[in-house]
């Protein structure tokens, strides 16, 4: 039986905690069942997972470890840069960092304290949050309290070396889809900044993202562990790309999302492996629903154009930058326009990006895009790249 689970390695990965085991077990969505255990020095935990670590708190001695996503072999352990008890962890299941621990933001790498501060300079960016969620690239971070009133909902967004706090009202959960620019709540979807994009993000009702991607879940409650189903949207495509009405999660929610282990812990969209994952309440078992949003989307008939890769976010003067664009169209005769950008960026007609980054070049570099299909639709693809000594 396992009491905790989080996502790593860019979405592949489920790791379930197995007290009695000792362990850790990995699952492996491409593979469909358990590939590798973690073995446990300590009975009580804390822990998180990137692209290519898992990283244990060891609440009795304080230390953290780094535990290889390739290897699987311990890599480093050492104390953290404070003394108090360790409370809470969480980092981007598809990035490198960072790695908030009690709200203090660290190098997975190396466990010293990165230079990342909160809006007033301080360097906790939270107070140690019991429920923090972070997106799959470590941009954005989702929070919600429901333990008085009112309830609030909350993000942190990463801009450059600084976390800002946004609040909004009781929105219910709070997960950051893969990218970060879109939270995904118990009533619709929001910016990062918790606003509305207009108002049919109101309408998709109770809606988990996807590990990777643009695709996202909108779920119906079951009654007495019967029923509840899935409803698959694509962001940006207002009409459902499928109903999944034989694929039954069992999942009752009740409107306040109070509770430790909500669906947000039970039910993980896979797109890459064409699963959708259901951990029922017994917390004994793996529950997969197969299903491939890339046919479904195609066999709708939606119009759609969209994005879906993630640039990189960080790159040293001297180094070029190689970004192929990835983009989900309907109409496949797709250009690419560079609108902004810094000196000496371009963009082939493939949709690769290019940079040689100068020696001289420092800081954040807006770049913004133009991406045309054959029939005239666009949509403008933003991004910052910082450029790190």
């Amino acid at each position: 039986m396992f009491t905790d689970v989080v996502v790593g390695g860019g979405g592949r990965y489920l790791i379930f905690h197995m007290p009695k085991l000792k362990k850790l077990a990995v699952f492996d969505m491409n593979e469909s069942r358990v590939t590798k255990y973690i073995p446990l020095t300590e009975p009580d935990i804390i822990y998180t997972a990137g692209l290519d670590c898992v990283v244990i708190g060891l609440k009795k001695s304080g230390k953290l470890e780094r535990w290889s996503l390739t290897t699987f072999e311990l890599e480093k352990s050492a104390l953290p840069p404070f003394t108090e008890d360790l409370k809470t962890i969480v980092m981007g299941h598809g990035s490198n960092g960072p790695l908030v621990t009690n709200g203090y933001c660290l190098d997975p790498n190396t466990f010293q304290q990165l230079s990342i501060v909160d809006g007033k300079k301080n360097a906790r960016v939270w107070v140690a949050e019991a429920r923090v969620f972070a997106s799959g690239d470590g941009s954005v971070f989702g929070v919600w309290n429901t333990h008085y009133s009112p309830s609030t909902s909350t993000t942190f967004v990463r801009e450059g070396d600084v976390i800002r706090r946004y609040e909004e009202g009781d929105l219910m959960h709070v997960i950051p889809g893969p990218d970060g620019k879109t939270v995904f709540t118990g009533k619709g979807i929001a910016s990062q900044l918790l606003k509305r994009g207009g108002a049919d993000d109101a309408n998709y009702g109770y809606c988990l993202p996807a590990v990777r991607g643009d695709y996202f879940l909108s779920l119906t409650s079951a009654e007495g562990g019967k029923g509840g189903n899935f409803t698959v949207f694509l962001r940006g495509v207002k009409r459902p790309i499928a109903k999944l009405d034989k694929a039954e999660h069992g999942l009752g929610f009740d409107g306040w999302d109070r509770e430790e282990f909500g669906p947000w812990k039970r039910v993980f969209f896979v797109p890459d492996a064409k699963l959708i994952a259901v951990l029922p309440g017994s917390n004994d078992q793996v529950v997969l629903h197969k299903f491939d949003p890339d046919a479904a989307l195609e066999k709708s008939g939606l119009d759609y154009l969209l994005v879906s890769s993630q640039p990189p976010r960080e790159i040293k003067p001297g180094e070029t930058l190689t970004y192929p664009i990835k983009v989900k169209a309907k109409n496949a005769k797709v250009t690419y326009q560079l609108d902004s950008g810094p000196k000496g960026m371009e963009v082939s007609a493939a949709g690769v990006v290019t940079w040689t980054v100068p020696a001289d070049a420092t800081g954040d570099q807006e770049v913004i895009l133009t991406v045309r299909d054959g029939a005239g639709q666009e949509v403008f693809h933003t991004f910052t790249v910082k450029v790190t000594k």
